[in-house]
């Protein structure tokens, strides 16, 4: 990786921890209780209200992603970890893993770069 790519993600890994400090527990509470109904429809209306541009970015930019794969990005988007997903989910570790794993791949997302931070960044 050249300097340019070092120092992108440098600044990627120190707004990523930033905002990781600065993230209110009551929101993550919140946010857990929502993903964790098997109706998503109020999850992603609450999320649509706190982050308005980030689905509809993610769609644009990727009209492909599904429902699923939506959902575990918008659940990145407020980092939570793959144990977390895993939880609200109703799925293992290793399900979360290899589903980001897809996710990555469907967006053609470097492998350099952190898909935790990717989301966060973006919309």
């Amino acid at each position: 990786m050249d300097n340019n790519g070092q120092a992108y993600h440098t600044k990627l890994n120190q707004d990523y921890f930033k905002k990781k400090i600065n993230r209110p527990i009551t929101v993550a509470v919140d946010f857990y209780k929502l993903a964790s109904q098997k109706d998503s429809t109020n999850f992603f209306h609450e999320f649509s209200l706190r982050f308005p541009r980030f689905i509809d970015c993610l769609k644009s930019k990727y009209p492909e992603i599904n429902a699923a794969d939506l959902k575990v990005c918008t659940l990145l988007k407020l980092d939570f970890s793959t144990k977390e997903i895993a939880v609200v989910t109703n799925s293992t570790v290793r399900a979360i893993q290899s589903r980001k794993f897809r996710i990555r791949k469907r967006l053609k997302i470097d492998s350099q770069t952190d898909i935790n931070i990717y989301m966060l960044m973006l919309g």
